[in-house]
């Protein structure tokens, strides 16, 4: 149970810093979404090495990954709002 009320914690800091943080505000607007897609991918399958050589527990994958997801959702959150007023993509 409280794995489970860290890692909405968790997911609510990951969606503030993706949205306050001006660094990643640059990496998200400079990187089409596919780049930012495939980034993730990358990032999630060093994460699993990195936990199967280490013998690292699962929770660290968990954290990459929900990191990962706040930081695409954003790009398409991005692209969906410039499509709403009618931008070229």
């Amino acid at each position: 149970m409280i794995y489970i009320i860290l890692l909405a914690a968790y997911f609510i800091a990951c969606q503030v810093i993706v949205f306050k943080v001006t660094r990643i505000r640059k990496f998200i607007n400079q990187y089409s979404a596919g780049k930012i897609v495939l980034y993730g991918i990358i990032a999630i399958s060093l994460g699993s090495i990195l936990c199967m050589t280490l013998k690292v527990s699962w929770i660290l994958i968990a954290l990459i990954t929900v990191f990962e997801c706040s930081i695409i959702s954003e790009k398409f959150r991005l692209v969906f709002k410039d499509m709403e007023k009618g931008r070229k993509i």
